[in-house]
């Protein structure tokens, strides 16, 4: 590969909410990649869902883009909260 994707390197300078989506028969980054990935992160706010039958070019499933609407959702709701705390519009 020409273009290298550090994310082992980079994941430990995030810290934030991470949902992280991984199928089982992805035939382009092995499980363990992305397990190893997860294990890596120091986020407090972290979530693995683990598909069985998702291929790594396959459409995300409706499952994931539900978990990810509520992720949003709560990131969201969580900068209202601190920004109605020190008073900023």
């Amino acid at each position: 590969m020409r273009n290298r994707f550090p994310s082992h390197i980079r994941i430990h300078g995030y810290s934030g909410p991470l949902l992280q989506m991984h199928g089982r028969p992805d035939e382009v980054i092995p499980l363990w990649s992305a397990e190893k990935l997860f294990r890596e992160s120091p986020s407090s706010d972290k979530e693995f869902l683990l598909m069985e039958e998702l291929f790594h070019n396959d459409p995300w499933p409706q499952s994931y883009l539900e978990k990810l609407k509520q992720k949003v959702d709560a990131v969201g709701q969580g900068d209202d909260d601190a920004a109605l705390a020190d008073g900023s519009p």
